[in-house]
């Protein structure tokens, strides 16, 4: 069973950061691409569009062990019928279903899913052989005639049809059941003891994102990666969870030369007997572990491509400059999360590596402290937007649009050009991306004046290939001619600080909502909370301050478009 064909619809909030990461990761924190949806009622999952071939029902609480384990043990067979928690009650010889995992495919959800209704419920007998206890059959199969139910449990509509159409309904079998645990259930143990223990006792001799240099007097920075190394700043501070990353940065510091990177990190591999340790060359995941067996090509792996990540980042010197430079500069180092130590720094001074999308942070519930990177000043401001300010502007702060945007369609389109999106204005947020449309070219989406050239507006080449229905609609919208018009996309925890883009009052770009999780909210100055939802859409005035937040697991894509009108 592939996980690229499961949609994840998870229900609740017990949890809920453990069960995200025990979706989003390997049992070793590897990221893996995965749908995952949210909804506050079982009987929401009717709102949800575009549904991969099956789709998991998930309470929050239920996480994996081991997701990509769980997965292997899934057989075609098992979901071709359907894969619950049956309940069997022996008194009325009833079933149903406990919510905390149900895996079908997507055309097999009832249209009364989470709703109880009356029902004609198929006779069924149950397998001798038990999960654990005498109410937890292996599986159901159909019998002729059928049972008049009332009020349905959950579930039941479920198992109702799938015996009608399948003849068969399935428990969850107990080799799936070793890599999935309800942290509800009081008997469970740590299931991430082993990868917590293995993230402290971790070495990253390289990264595998790229590296920002903060051209600042002061940086926060992770110690994993040479990114430490490579700062300008006269005070560098790291904080890590890894004492082994930790003790590695020190050695640098106390007894390493400057020359022959890889000969060092082969010693110091060796000495202390590392054994998890991530190499990542030219700024990609990479698992070789069998490079180490032979010391030259390890050694001569390492320096290549250090070298390759100096002259990356730091073209203005030589290494040996950069050495010296380094050994004058104030080192503070903690064995701490650095999501702990933001607030003492402001954005454009910390280098925050991946840490939002790391594992370890969603399964310690480190990921809340998100909120630390916002800026007291945004902060200050949302609290402003309940009761908003008169306006003192000529022009409303935002005028709402009626324009019968194809959301569904747009949404797919995006889907298709997520892999070409940019870093947009990070030292305005964390998390915030964007692809041109329309443009100079689709990752140029900055004002004209960032660029200084003269470099046309034009349909680009990605969007004709890829988005050709967002752009037929847009030509529908009545503009003379259009300037950047802008995928923006928002991801999970990331956020927009406070802002504003013109000096004057006019209304002037149309913001369109292409997807907006309940969690994410947009703060304009002298208005108060935009209600956005997916097609809704504002012309802004933005001599007004804004900002956004996006306290939500799901990424908000919306559509910004400058441009002039007939």
């Amino acid at each position: 069973m592939e996980i690229n064909k499961v949609t994840f619809v998870i229900h609740g909030n017990a949890f809920i950061n453990k069960t995200v990461g025990s979706i989003k990761f390997s049992k070793w924190g590897d990221p893996i691409d995965v749908d995952i949806r949210y909804i506050n009622k079982w009987s929401h999952v009717h709102k949800l569009k575009f549904l991969k071939e099956y789709v998991f029902f998930i309470k929050a609480g239920t996480v994996f062990v081991d997701i990509e384990a769980f997965f292997k043990e899934i057989k075609p067979l098992l979901l071709k019928s359907g894969i619950g928690h049956i309940v069997y009650n022996a008194n009325d010889h009833s079933v149903s279903l406990n919510d905390q995992a149900l895996l079908i495919k997507s055309t097999m959800i009832p249209l009364s899913f989470g709703k109880s209704i009356s029902l004609k419920f198929p006779n069924f007998s149950r397998s001798s052989k038990d999960i654990h206890h005498d109410y937890t059959p292996l599986l159901l199969k159909v019998e002729e005639g059928h049972t008049d139910i009332k009020h349905s449990e959950f579930g039941q509509d479920v198992i109702a049809d799938h015996l009608a159409q399948y003849k068969y309904f399935n428990n969850f079998p107990n080799k799936t059941r070793e890599h999935k645990v309800l942290l509800q259930n009081k008997d469970v143990n740590d299931p991430f003891v082993d990868y917590k223990k293995m993230i402290k006792n971790t070495l990253w001799v390289f990264n595998n994102e790229k590296i920002e240099i903060k051209k600042t007097d002061k940086v926060l920075c992770t110690g994993g990666g040479i990114g430490w190394m490579l700062q300008t700043a006269k005070t560098i501070h790291i904080c890590d969870i890894s004492k082994v990353q930790l003790n590695f940065v020190n050695r640098c510091l106390d007894s390493w030369d400057g020359n022959n990177f890889g000969d060092f990190v082969y010693k110091f591999i060796l000495e202390n007997s590392i054994q998890h340790y991530h190499i990542n060359l030219q700024e990609q995941q990479l698992l070789d572990k069998e490079l180490i067996k032979d010391k030259q090509i390890f050694v001569q792996t390492i320096n290549r491509n250090f070298e390759y990540l100096v002259k990356k980042y730091r073209k203005d010197m030589p290494f040996d400059a950069i050495w010296n430079e380094l050994k004058n500069k104030k080192f503070i180092s903690e064995q701490r999360n650095i999501l702990e130590c933001v607030k003492n720094f402001h954005l454009s001074k910390i280098n925050l590596s991946n840490i939002l999308d790391f594992k370890y942070n969603y399964i310690t519930d480190n990921i809340n402290a998100w909120t630390n990177l916002i800026s007291p000043s945004t902060k200050t401001f949302i609290k402003s937007c309940s009761v908003p300010h008169k306006n003192p502007y000529k022009d409303p702060p935002c005028e709402l649009l009626d324009l019968k945007v194809p959301v569904n369609n747009i949404h797919h389109e995006i889907q298709k050009i997520k892999k070409f999106l940019v870093p947009h204005r990070e030292n305005s947020g964390k998390g915030w991306s964007s692809f041109c449309i329309h443009g100079k070219s689709y990752d140029a989406t900055r004002e004209h004046e960032f660029y200084n050239d003269d470099r046309p507006y034009k349909w680009t080449q990605e969007a004709i290939e890829y988005m050709p229905k967002t752009i037929k609609f847009l030509k529908t919208l009545g503009y003379r001619s259009f300037k950047r018009v802008r995928v923006m996309c928002l991801s999970p925890k990331g956020f927009i600080n406070i802002h504003r883009d013109r000096d004057d009052s006019k209304l002037g770009p149309v913001n369109i909502a292409i997807t907006h999780p309940t969690g994410c909210k947009f703060y304009l100055e002298h208005h108060g909370e935009l209600k956005f939802s997916p097609g809704v859409a504002y012309r802004l005035n933005l001599v007004n301050y804004h900002a956004v937040i996006n306290d939500s697991h799901v990424y908000r894509y919306h559509i910004i478009i400058h441009g002039i009108a007939v």
